[in-house]
This record gives structure tokens, C-alpha cells and sequence, in this order.
């Protein structure tokens, strides 16, 4: 039994992921002027928790799997739900890529398109491996709390390369959502907010969201600084960044205090919003999974870079393209899970 409240977050958070791709391709471009700061600044507010919010959601929903179905079910279901799509659809990638470059003139890099697989994608391969290591730690250690915080302990000393910075940044998201859901933490928090003021609650959530999205810098982003403590490993003296630590710290707080934000903000609309609005956003949320691989493969690698206006852009060209990527690819998602096999080769089955 699906449910709609999250559902609903899911296509919040979706529709987020496809604003950002959105304004990235005008960063990329150099197209921003001066007067369009504040998209900028909407640009680093959404990536401070947007995949964050996207990974608590997927923990809690990995414990009802881990509860309904046999262990090794969970661990084969890793492998068809997420890492074949990511195959199929990176496939597809390169073919695309690979038949521009040749008419081009271009050659193949073949070393790159092979790491190519373990990079595309990077929040499914996330998926992947935080619901592994919890599916090991849940079998062999019974969930001990201690045993996930020793692993993000070590974590953080593993320098990030191939993508692991990503998965380092995904699993105590992953992690807290999936023990949320196994202690019911959410029914707990509903429980004491309506003894007390949700509207307080609501109000020092955002008040510490603003104090510290106000620090959050391109410098803090995942893609930039990285993760790693652990330097110096190739020298004969390696030492422990403290400054990453920090970044690491950072990163971590913003990324939960902003989804906590957005979860209690979702909440209140959903019960106070108008019925219709509410299965729209629920409807969207269902075809994540399609949206995202779909708007990440084809629209954030070959079509937004010609969308890319020499004029810069606005609030209304941001909204026109998001709505034009979310029409698009749901439509095609429908149009996937429709036949049985292409579900199964593209959408993991589900």
C-alpha cells in the first residue's frame, strides 16, 4: 500500500533535483548577470538538502522492504532494481554520445566510458550501497546503532574518488531515514508536536535553516570539496584534515536541518492543501525514479546545454523549462512501465 504523503515528498524533491539541472546549465553557460544573484542563491539552497531529503525518504522506505521480503530478495532486488537501469541507461548514454562524437570527428575514449559505469547515475549507485551496507549490518549486527556510526567514523577517512565522496555524503541520510521508520520516529515526533506547537517548531527549523544556508558556499558542495579527511596518503606524512571535517560536519547539519525543514513544511501543506494539487505533486513523486535517470541522461547532458540563453535567464524561463522536463518525462516513464520488460530493463522492475 503506497503512501500518498510520500509520495507527495518525493515529487517535491523531484521536482527540486529538475529546477536545479535547470539553473546549472545557465551556471555552466556563464549566462547569469548580476541581477540574477538570487537564482543563485535559490541554486544553493536546493542543493544544501535536496538529495539529502531524497535518501531519508529512500531509507525509510528500504525498512519496509527489509521488513516485508526474505533477506536475500532485498539483496537480489539491489542489483535489478538499480544497478541494471544504471547500466541500460548509461548504454544508451554512450551510444548517443558515442554517434555525436563520431560525426564529429571525435575519438572514443574507451577508459573513461568503461569508469563511465560506476560513476553515472550517482544517486542510484548511492542507493545501492547504503542499502547494502545496511542489509549487512541489519543481518550480522542486528542494526546495532554503534556498528553505522563506526562505519561513517571510518567513511570519512576514505578518500573520495569514483564517486565515493557521493556515497559517504548519502549514508547517514540513508541511514537515519531507514532507523526512523524501524523506531517510528516520525509517528513519536507527530505525537509530541501535537502536545506542544508545530507552528514553534516550524519557526526554529527555518530560523536555523536561513543561519545556516547563509554560510553554505559553492566551496561546500560535494562535487567541489569533496570528502576525505585522510590526506597526504601518496607523501610520507599523511595528517587529518580538520578543515574537511568541518566542511563534513557542515554539510551533514545543513542537509538534515534543511530536509527536516521541508518534511514538516510538506506535512502542514499536505493536510491544508487542495485535494487535487496534493495527488498531482503524489502522482509525480510515483515516477521519480524514471524522472530522474531519464531528465539526468538526456535533458541535463544534451538538451538544457542548448537551451542555454546568451541572455541569461529569469524565475519565469526556470519554471517554463522545469514544467517542459517534468511533462516530458513523465510521460515517457508512463510510457516504460506500461510494457513489462522495458520496466524491468529501465525502471528496476518497480
Amino acid at each position: 500500500m503506497r503512501i500518498e504523503w510520500l509520495d507527495s515528498l518525493k515529487g517535491f524533491a523531484i521536482f527540486l533535483v529538475v529546477v536545479g539541472h535547470v539553473i546549472l546549465g545557465y551556471i555552466r553557460a556563464e549566462t547569469f548577470t548580476e541581477y540574477q544573484w538570487s537564482l543563485q542563491f535559490v541554486y544553493d539552497v536546493i542543493y544544501s538538502f535536496h538529495m539529502p531529503l531524497f535518501m531519508l525518504v529512500s531509507g525509510y522506505l528500504f525498512y519496509g522492504s527489509i521488513r516485508k521480503h526474505l533477506w536475500i530478495c532485498n539483496f537480489q532486488s539491489r542489483f535489478t532494481k538499480l544497478l541494471l537501469p544504471i547500466f541500460l541507461w548509461n548504454s544508451l548514454y554512450l551510444i548517443i554520445l558515442n554517434s555525436i562524437d563520431f560525426i564529429d570527428g571525435k575519438p572514443v575514449l574507451l577508459k573513461e566510458e568503461i569508469l563511465s559505469y560506476f560513476t553515472a547515475l550517482w544517486f542510484l549507485w548511492a542507493l545501492f550501497w547504503c542499502s547494502i551496507i545496511v542489509l549487512f549490518v541489519n543481518r550480522w549486527f542486528r542494526d546495532n546503532i554503534f556498528i553505522y556510526i563506526a562505519l561513517l567514523i571510518v567513511m570519512l577517512f576514505i578518500p573520495g574518488v569514483y564517486g565515493i565522496n557521493l556515497y559517504v555524503y548519502m549514508y547517514p541520510y540513508f541511514v537515519v531515514g531507514y532507523m526512523g521508520n524501524k523506531y517510528q520516529i516520525t509517528d513519536k515526533l507527530k505525537s509530541w508536536l501535537k502536545k506542544g506547537s508545530i507552528e514553534l517548531f516550524f519557526v526554529i527549523l527555518l530560523f536555523l535553516f536561513v543561519v545556516l544556508c547563509r554560510k553554505y558556499t559553492v566551496n561546500d558542495y560535494v562535487y567541489v570539496s569533496g570528502t576525505g579527511i585522510l590526506k597526504g596518503l601518496r607523501t610520507s606524512n599523511p595528517y587529518i584534515d580538520f578543515h574537511q571535517l568541518s566542511i563534513d560536519l557542515y554539510r551533514y547539519l545543513v542537509g538534515f536541518v534543511g530536509s527536516g525543514f521541508f518534511l514538516v513544511l510538506i506535512s502542514f501543506i499536505y493536510k491544508r492543501c487542495y485535494k487535487k494539487i496534493n495527488e498531482l505533486i503524489a502522482k509525480i513523486g510515483r515516477k521519480s525514479l524514471g524522472i530522474y535517470v531519464i531528465s539526468t541522461i538526456f535533458f541535463n547532458s544534451f538538451i538544457l546545454p542548448l537551451l542555454s540563453f546568451d541572455s541569461g535567464i529569469s524565475y519565469g524561463i526556470v519554471a517554463l523549462e522545469t514544467v517542459g522536463i517534468l511533462l516530458i518525462t513523465y510521460i515517457l516513464t508512463t510510457f516504460l512501465e506500461k510494457n513489462s520488460w522495458l520496466k524491468i530493463l529501465f525502471l528496476g522492475g518497480r
